[in-house]
């Protein structure tokens, strides 16, 4: 039985709650039209809504008849095969893995024709619903729209004609009466992060976990040597964590110098030479005294290469330095009094302290391996106890933190918009 139409305000309409439409939906067609038509118009919002019912639910096989064309799962492996031939560093690989097979799982079985302009706003605006209802942030809504916007587009450019035109209204990501982000910028002292440094093995000797992994006393002392090396130069460089993995080549210790490489910018930014900071020399000096060097070998890991299980590892061992005043969470949960520990957190809490010591933001700009100040400039420096901040520059030493005294166990600083 056909669904049942009429006008209002001047415009033909259909109940399509059979269909999973809405009970008004307009056909965008004047009062008066030809029948056929209107037909043709309600056929089209018949298909529109079957479409958009298969966002989220995975085709089974047998179901469905004839050839649709190329579903957006193949689409999607042509993008990442050409994203990962074009990439500079994993990272970027990392964060595009993310949202596409979270993409190619809610969409994948469906054909590329099925968000072609106007038709695909109905699919578009169903998988915005669906991941709203799943409960992702405003962010993440976002980031899922823009890489399948990207994806799509892909399609279509250089020649490539695997996707369809493309609605020009997209959903919005952010929930009404939200706002895309409010993000709050923690940071700890120096001194958090030396004393999380020298404490974190205690928690895998705890554990008997050290023991498992490494039965050899000898190359237990030299895994945590070279893991205390990479906590030091993650916190007095500002390094991303990819970049956790410096060669050899990169510190020269004797003349107190390193070398910074960004991964993430690489295709823009040079690489720069700069003054290390007294204690990462000192910790250098330590740990080739250790090894009995007198320098690092070039191609040698002084840092002890990648360390993808740091994030937890290190949580551990802060939940256990700095335990929650209330105990764990309400399911066994550990907690810390402290903002969780990350590599992002020693990048600005090397910002702090070059900028308590009086660095300029072009400085720390040019440090970090950033394109301009603005990253440093709205993020990083809106530290809320800037009355620290030294007159004049002075270099990062031993004892000259705040009041020319080494940083403290203090209150952790909040950064925030």
């Amino acid at each position: 039985m056909a669904p049942r139409t009429f006008s209002r305000g001047g415009v033909i309409c259909a109940d399509l709650r059979g269909h999973g439409g809405q009970q008004r939906h307009s056909l965008r067609l004047p009062v008066g039209s030809d029948p056929v038509e209107i037909g043709m118009a309600l056929a089209r919002a018949i298909d529109r809504l079957r479409m958009a019912a298969r966002v989220g639910q995975p085709e089974l096989p047998g179901l469905d008849g004839g050839e649709e064309g190329m579903k957006l799962a193949a689409l999607v492996l042509r993008y990442r095969a050409a994203r990962e031939a074009d990439a500079e560093t994993d990272g970027g690989l990392a964060y595009i893995d993310f949202y596409c097979k979270r993409i190619a799982e809610a969409l994948g079985h469906l054909p590329l024709r099925a968000f072609a302009a106007p038709d695909g706003e109905e699919v578009l605006l169903r998988y915005r619903n669906l991941i709203w209802e799943k409960g992702f942030a405003n962010r993440t809504c976002k980031n899922l729209l823009s890489m399948l916007r990207a994806i799509l587009r892909w399609g279509r450019s250089d020649g490539r004609r695997f996707a369809w035109p493309l609605p020009e209204d997209w959903p919005r990501a952010v929930r009404r009466g939200q706002l895309l982000g409010n993000p709050v910028y923690d940071t700890w002292t120096e001194a958090d992060v030396r004393t999380l440094r020298e404490h974190w093995p205690e928690e895998l000797a705890r554990t008997g976990r050290l023991n498992r992994w490494f039965p050899d006393p000898g190359r237990q002392a030299d895994v945590i040597a070279r893991r205390k090396l990479f906590i030091s130069w993650m916190l007095y460089t500002g390094a991303h964590r990819i970049d956790g993995a410096v060669r050899g080549a990169a510190l020269n210790v004797t003349f107190g110098r390193y070398t910074r490489h960004n991964q993430k910018s690489s295709a823009t930014i040079e690489d720069g030479c700069f003054d290390m900071p007294e204690r990462l020399r000192l910790d250098c000096e330590a740990e080739l005294a250790r090894r009995g060097l007198d320098a690092f070998p070039e191609d040698d890991l002084p840092t002890g290469g990648p360390w993808p299980e740091a994030n937890l590892t290190l949580w551990i061992a802060q939940c256990r330095l700095w335990p929650h005043p209330d105990g764990t969470g309400p399911r066994g949960e550990l907690r810390s009094a402290l903002p969780r520990f990350c590599w992002m957190l020693t990048r600005r809490t090397c910002v702090r302290e070059y900028t308590i010591r009086g660095w300029s933001t072009s400085q720390i700009a040019d440090l970090l391996g950033h394109r301009d100040e603005r990253m440093i400039r709205e993020i990083y420096r809106q530290c809320s106890e800037l009355h620290l901040v030294s007159p004049v520059r002075v270099p990062w030493t031993v004892s000259s933190g705040p009041g020319g005294r080494p940083t403290e166990r203090a209150k952790v600083l909040r950064f925030g918009q």
